[in-house]
């Protein structure tokens, strides 16, 4: 969590992206908790809309590639909860 939260926004958008492959290599083993991709995305769609409705230009096209990461890793912990392996998800 904390390397997610006190990255930069690419830093995060490598994080994220690079988890699945994490896990695909450790064959389902290693991986983030549910909880806690669900508390940084609500946290980081609160920063969003903080900064969306302040009078401060403040880009959202990164903040959207960070919470549609965050949403594809909750649909893949679905798939992964519901028995299909990481090699029948894709990739």
């Amino acid at each position: 969590m904390a390397t997610l939260t006190f990255n930069t926004e690419g830093g995060i958008i490598r994080q994220l992206l690079w988890l699945p492959v994490k896990i695909k290599e450790s064959d389902g083993v290693e991986g983030l908790n549910t909880l806690t991709i669900v508390i940084f995305l609500v946290v980081w769609i609160l920063f969003t809309f903080t900064t969306y409705g302040v009078w401060v230009p403040s880009g959202l096209f990164l903040p959207g590639i960070i919470i549609g990461c965050c949403v594809g890793l909750l649909y893949m912990q679905l798939m992964l909860s519901c028995g299909l392996t990481i090699h029948e998800i894709g990739g």
